[in-house]
C-alpha cells in the first residue's frame, strides 16, 4: 500500500478533509437503504485524517467506531480531534489493511467503509482488499465503498487535470482500466465483489454538481482543486506527464474557467454497497 501523495503534508490531511466533508454533502454518510441499518462495529479503512469517522461517531453515539490509516501522523490527528469533539465512541490506529495478518480478529464488524482506496492500493490489490473485508465482517455485515470515474465540464483545463490523474495512475500501477483515459475501478467494483462472495450489490449514483450556478459548491471544488494540484503535483511530475509551468497555468486557468458565469462541471460518485451473506456457504 502506497498513497499517491505527500501523507506527512498537513496541506494533504487539509485537502482530505475538506474533500470528504464535500463528497459526505452529496452521498451522505451511508447510502439511503443503510441509513435505518443498526450497525455497533464499524471499520474505516484508509480513514486518513478521520472526518468520515467523526461524524458518523456523532451521527451514531452507541456504534463503536474505529479508523485506520498508514499514516501515523495522521492517526495521531485524527485521535486529537476526537478528544477534542468528546468524542469516546470513535478510535484511529495505524495498520497496514494488505499485510499478512489481519488487522483484527475475524467477523468483528458490522460494516467496513472506505473512500477513493483507488490512492493508495494498486490495480492487484482489489481482490486482497475485498477478500479482508468478507473475513472481518459479521455474517450479514455491509461493505460500502465509494469512488469515483470522470468530470464532465466545460473547462479545458479541468479536463487535462483530469486526464493527466487518470494517465498518472494508468501507468503507475493504480486503478483498473485497459486504457489511460479512465480510473477503471467503478466499471468492475460489481464484479470484484460478487467474486469475493458478497450478494446483494448495489450501486448508487450520486451527483457532485461544481457549476457557477450553485455558488457555494462552486467555490468550495474551487478550492479543492487548487489543492489538489498543489498535493498531487509531485506525483504528476515524477510520472512525467506534465510540468511545473504547466501545472501553474492550469491552476490559474480553472480558477477563471470556474468563475466564468457560463461555467459547468459535474462529476459522479459511485457507491457500492454488499452484504455478506447471513448463513457463510460451507466448503
Amino acid at each position: 500500500m502506497t498513497y499517491i501523495n505527500d501523507l506527512t503534508s498537513a496541506g494533504e490531511w487539509a485537502r482530505l478533509d475538506h474533500q470528504a466533508g464535500l463528497v459526505s454533502s452529496v452521498t451522505g454518510l451511508l447510502p439511503p437503504h443503510l441509513e435505518d441499518e443498526e450497525f455497533i462495529a464499524i471499520l474505516d479503512v484508509g480513514c486518513g485524517p478521520g472526518r468520515w469517522a467523526l461524524d458518523i461517531a456523532t451521527d451514531r453515539p452507541d456504534a463503536e467506531i474505529t479508523g485506520i490509516d498508514l499514516s501515523a501522523d495522521m492517526v495521531d490527528y485524527a485521535n486529537a480531534r476526537a478528544r477534542s469533539r468528546q468524542l469516546t465512541n470513535v478510535s484511529f490506529g495505524v495498520h497496514d489493511f494488505l499485510a499478512n495478518k489481519l488487522p483484527f480478529p475475524e467477523r468483528s464488524f458490522d460494516l467496513i467503509h472506505m473512500r477513493f482506496a483507488v490512492g493508495w492500493l494498486k490495480n492487484e490489490g482489489w481482490s486482497l482488499l475485498l477478500s479482508r473485508c468478507f473475513a472481518l465482517l459479521k455474517p450479514g455485515g455491509y461493505v460500502v465503498i465509494t469512488e469515483g470515474e470522470s468530470i464532465y465540464t466545460t473547462s479545458v483545463a479541468l479536463e487535462r487535470l483530469q486526464e493527466m490523474l487518470c494517465q498518472a495512475l494508468f501507468h503507475t500501477g493504480y486503478g483498473r482500466a485497459s486504457s489511460p483515459r479512465f480510473i477503471g475501478v467503478v466499471a468492475q467494483l460489481g464484479y470484484l465483489l460478487t467474486q469475493t462472495g458478497f450478494e446483494h450489490i448495489r450501486p448508487d449514483v450520486n451527483v457532485l454538481d461544481s457549476s457557477y450556478t450553485h455558488e457555494e459548491a462552486n467555490r468550495a471544488w474551487r478550492e479543492s482543486f487548487h489543492a489538489l494540484i498543489n498535493e498531487a503535483s509531485l506525483f504528476l511530475l515524477q510520472a512525467g506527464l506534465t510540468t511545473v509551468e504547466e501545472l501553474e497555468r492550469i491552476d490559474r486557468q480553472i480558477s477563471i474557467d470556474m468563475y466564468r458565469e457560463d461555467f459547468c462541471g459535474i462529476g459522479p460518485l459511485f457507491t457500492f454497497s454488499a452484504q455478506k451473506p447471513v448463513e457463510e456457504k460451507s466448503t
